[in-house]
């Protein structure tokens, strides 16, 4: 599979954002006071002056997206057949070469994701872990992990199946989270790790 050709994502990012909010929901009572304290100040210092996904707010024109992201150096991707709810882009994010999703309706920014290439599972599985890492010294604890290697004391919601290793950061506007997906062309073995940047609340 291609990258472009793996990018028609818009679908599974609606699932994979639905599977994200009902793990947060389920994560809201095992958090406590203390906690939630904590992350409201880590998250207030690191996302206030910055867009919700690179270049681009909830809610704001599409239109704008790809002069901005042009005039940082990126490349356009155009997949075949064209996808006008789209607009991607080939850049750098994490130390990798991704693929830079925006997702629109009725010309409006609604989500952003970064597509990592496909991967062996060793592979992918060394991708997952240094976005977490990665993610986790901006904003802290997560607030939904099913990774194996959890921090902290209290595991949230361990998982043995890869395919279903979740880890989210949540504050008032934007909840960002990554996953692992399995490829599933035909007798494919390979991973793609996903990063999914959506609103915390329903728009």
């Amino acid at each position: 599979m291609t990258m472009a050709g793996g990018l028609c994502v818009y679908s599974s990012m609606r699932r994979l954002r639905g599977r994200a909010l009902d793990l947060v929901g389920q994560a809201c009572a095992s958090i406590n006071r203390r906690r939630w304290a904590i992350l409201a100040i880590v998250f207030a210092t690191t996302q206030a002056s910055s867009a919700d996904f690179r270049v681009a707010d909830f809610g704001s024109p599409c239109a704008l997206v790809p002069e901005r992201e042009l005039s940082l150096g990126l490349e356009t991707i155009t997949p075949d057949p064209p996808r006008p709810c789209q607009r991607i882009f080939k850049g750098q994010a994490f130390d990798r070469e991704v693929a830079i999703t925006y997702v629109c309706e009725e010309g409006k920014f609604v989500s952003g994701a970064y597509t990592f290439h496909n991967e062996s599972f060793d592979d992918a599985l060394k991708s997952l872990h240094a976005v977490y890492d990665n993610l986790s010294r901006t904003y802290g604890v997560p607030y939904v992990d099913s990774s194996p290697w959890q921090q902290g004391p209290e595991p949230h919601f361990p998982q043995a199946d890869p395919g279903k290793y979740l880890i989210a950061w949540r504050d008032e506007r934007v909840m960002t989270s990554i996953v692992m997906v399995a490829d599933e062309s035909p007798g494919s073995e390979k991973w793609r790790v996903f990063v999914h940047v959506t609103p915390s609340k329903p728009q």
